[in-house]
C-alpha cells in the first residue's frame, strides 16, 4: 500500500466503553450534534480521509466510514493502530472521540509543529490529539503482541514532541463525565 505525502488522515478513536459517562459519548448530543460530528466538522478543511475507528454497531449504522479493531479490546492503542494500518497517508490526525470542541485551528497548530524527525506531534496531557506518522503501524503492532497497552509508556520509546498552545486548551478539553458535559452545554 503506498502513501500520499501530500494529504491527510483523521483517525477518529471511538471504540471506548464510556464507562464514567454511562452512556455512548461519541453519540452524544452537543447544540444538535454528535461528538463524533463535531469532530468530522472541525477536521473537513484539513483532511482528504476520515476514519471512525469502532466496534459499536450504532456507529456503523450512522457512519459509512467505521473500521473496526483489527486487534478487539487493546485501547486508544489499538484503534490506533488500526488507522494506520489502513490509513494510505503518512501524516494522520489521532482525535478521541470525547473531543467535541477541537477546531481547524487545533489541526493547523499541528502540522505547524509537523516535522519530519518526529512519529508523533501531540498536545501536552493529551496524546489522543495529535499527528501519527504512518511508519508506527509496525511497532504498534508489535506493542500490542506484547500486551502493552499504555499510550503514554509507547509514545515514550518512538520521536515524540509534546506541543502546548494556551490559547487552543479550550478545545482540546475532554468530556468523559455527565458533569463536564453539563459544564459544556452550559459554556457552549
Amino acid at each position: 500500500m503506498s502513501t500520499d505525502n501530500s494529504t491527510y488522515s483523521l483517525i477518529l478513536l471511538a471504540g471506548g466503553n464510556s464507562e464514567r459517562m454511562g452512556e455512548d459519548k461519541a453519540l452524544k448530543l452537543l447544540k444538535g450534534k454528535t461528538f463524533i460530528d463535531h469532530i468530522l466538522e472541525a477536521s473537513e478543511e484539513i483532511t482528504d480521509h476520515q476514519m471512525i475507528i469502532s466496534d459499536h454497531l450504532n456507529h456503523h449504522k450512522r457512519y459509512e466510514y467505521v473500521l473496526p479493531d483489527l486487534i478487539k479490546n487493546k485501547g486508544p492503542l489499538g484503534g490506533i493502530y488500526t488507522g494506520l494500518y489502513h490509513s494510505k497517508t503518512k501524516v494522520n490526525f489521532v482525535v478521541s472521540c470525547d473531543t467535541p470542541f477541537i477546531n481547524k485551528k487545533v489541526f493547523e497548530s499541528l502540522l505547524l509543529h509537523n516535522n519530519p524527525n518526529y512519529e508523533v506531534i501531540h498536545y501536552k496531557n493529551n496524546p489522543l490529539i495529535g499527528i501519527y506518522k504512518k511508519e508506527l503501524s509496525n511497532f504498534l503492532h508489535q506493542t500490542i503482541v506484547e500486551d502493552k497497552l499504555s499510550v503514554r509508556k509507547a509514545l515514550s520509546q518512538v520521536k515524540t514532541k509534546t506541543i502546548h498552545n494556551k490559547h487552543l486548551n479550550q478545545y482540546v478539553k475532554n468530556i468523559n463525565t455527565p458533569e463536564q458535559f453539563t459544564n459544556a452545554l452550559k459554556n457552549y
